[in-house]
Parts: structure tokens; C-alpha cells; sequence
């Protein structure tokens, strides 16, 4: 991840999907604590009581994203990878975000052998947000105004990438959200980053500047 302390959050987290790799063999179990690698007071408290009149506490990777030992699966109930998320945009199975987490669990799943599924999920910090979210120990934190998803699948041959291709989704932090669709370039544009940089440049640059519907 790459962790903002003044903003209380990670602005991208990123993360490899093989079902071969990182099956699903234990079931949810919450475990909400600070991330020891993190200073305390950089991390906002988002427990398991938090609900703040609209806000409630929104996983950057979520827990269904790792669930192949129970240690990896309680990383993601550190704060460092939560922020305060309206709830109308986070929870329930009829949201576009959470539709969208649930397709690219399904693909995770799906992807085994030499191909690998890489996930950035990011939050952004536009003009105008606002700081008017408290967590448990009532600390302002600020809000972000966007979220974001992309994925790269990457097949390899004897551990060399040899072709790759994906997507960026983006939303803006509201109810009804819808995603808008994007190539990764046009992400890295937005955001300022470069994902994806450890695969073979001819391969990312192909599939980088392209959108394909993987899900």
C-alpha cells in the first residue's frame, strides 16, 4: 500500500489473486486492530462498533479477498486499510462497488496455473472533501471523493510475462454510484500513478492502454 498518515488512508492497495496460490479455506472471522507497521495516530479507529450517522467503515481490500489463512485474512481489518464510507455506496449486494468486488472475487477464483490477477484498489482525495467523519475516538477524518478498482491479468511462461490484459473502474462517493470505465492509462493520468510497474513494459504498456472486459 501506499499509506497517506495526514489523510488516514491508503491512497492505493494492491495485491495478486491465483486460486492455486490463495484459496478460500477459512471463513470470515473479524478482527478490527490498529496495523502494527503504522504509527497508531496516523490510522483512524473504524472498529467493529463504528457507524457514524451516514459513514460506516469501508475495506480497501476486502476480507473476501483473502481468506486463505486466518493471520492473512485479519490484515485486512487493520485500519490502515479502512476509511469512513457512506454507507449507500459500501453496503448491500445491490451496490455497483460491491457488485463489482464480488465479480472480481468470482475472476480470482477462476484465475489458476501461470496466469495471475493483479488488484489495485485506491481512494481518492478530489476538491472539496470533507472532514466531517469521526471515528471511535472521535478524530476528524477526511472523506475521500472517489474509488477506484483496476485489474490486470497476466498469464506467464516459466515465470515470465508474456501477455496481459485488463481494466480500471472508477466511482464517484455517493449514493446510486455507477462505475464509470476507463483504461489503466487514463487511471495512471488521474491518479498520478504508475501501476502495475514489476510486469515486462511491452506487456504492460500493451494492455494498459486498452480496455478489456475481463469480468
Amino acid at each position: 500500500m501506499l499509506y497517506d498518515k495526514n489523510m488516514k488512508a491508503a491512497l492505493w492497495s494492491a495485491f495478486a489473486m491465483n486460486n492455486d496460490v490463495y484459496p478460500s479455506s477459512v471463513s470470515r472471522e473479524d478482527s478490527w486492530n490498529y496495523d502494527p507497521a503504522l504509527d497508531q495516530s496516523w490510522q483512524p479507529k473504524l472498529s467493529s462498533s463504528y457507524k457514524e450517522s451516514k459513514y460506516e467503515r469501508g475495506h480497501q481490500v476486502a476480507s473476501a479477498d483473502r481468506r486463505t489463512t486466518l493471520y492473512q485474512m485479519y490484515q485486512t481489518d487493520y485500519y490502515s486499510n479502512m476509511t469512513p464510507q457512506l454507507a449507500v455506496f459500501n453496503s448491500g449486494d445491490e451496490t455497483e462497488w460491491d457488485e463489482l468486488e464480488s465479480k472480481i472475487q468470482a475472476l480470482g477464483k477462476k484465475t489458476t496455473g501461470s496466469d495471475t490477477l493483479y488488484v489495485v484498489t485506491g481512494a481518492i482525495f478530489g476538491e472539496g472533501y470533507t472532514s466531517d467523519a469521526h471515528d471511535n475516538n472521535n478524530v476528524a477524518c477526511p472523506v475521500p471523493t472517489q474509488y477506484y478498482k483496476c485489474i490486470l491479468k497476466v498469464h506467464f511462461v516459466n515465470s515470465v510475462a508474456q501477455s496481459a490484459s485488463g481494466g480500471a473502474y472508477l466511482f464517484d462517493h455517493k449514493a446510486n454510484a455507477t462505475k464509470q470505465t476507463m483504461k489503466i492509462d487514463d487511471l495512471e493520468t488521474l491518479t498520478g500513478f504508475d501501476f502495475f510497474t514489476n510486469i515486462k513494459s511491452s506487456v504492460q504498456t500493451s494492455a494498459e492502454s486498452t480496455f478489456v472486459n475481463l469480468l
